[in-house]
């Protein structure tokens, strides 16, 4: 970073602050999409092909758009897009096989 672009210890927080804020609704998010894909693939609702649990993915990431600029969030470059579309297939990924693994069968 240039010396002319210091930044002060509140905007540093406010970063930060942010940057907590986004991780955490897509995180949220990709535990909702595991959820959600186990439960209309092998779960409660059953009836579905599995598929669709990666459309549910899909569907988790596009609908981050329009509530990024409530967290702070409003212009967002190609590595932003990155970053949330990671945090939120990574925690899809591991909420889903840890509920297909773990057996669990709706009777």
């Amino acid at each position: 970073m240039a010396d002319s672009v210091r930044l002060t210890a509140a905007e540093k927080r406010h970063a930060h602050v942010r940057g907590v804020k986004v991780t955490a609704f897509c995180s949220i998010l990709g535990v909702v999409a595991g959820v959600v894909s186990w439960a209309i693939s092998s779960g409660a609702l059953a009836s579905f092909d599995q598929v669709y649990g990666v459309a549910v993915l899909a569907a988790a990431v596009a609908i981050q758009k329009p509530f990024l600029p409530y967290l702070d969030k409003p212009e967002m470059s190609k590595k932003d897009w990155l970053y949330v579309a990671f945090m939120t297939f990574d925690l899809w990924f591991v909420t889903w096989t840890l509920i297909l693994t773990a057996g669990y069968v709706v009777a």
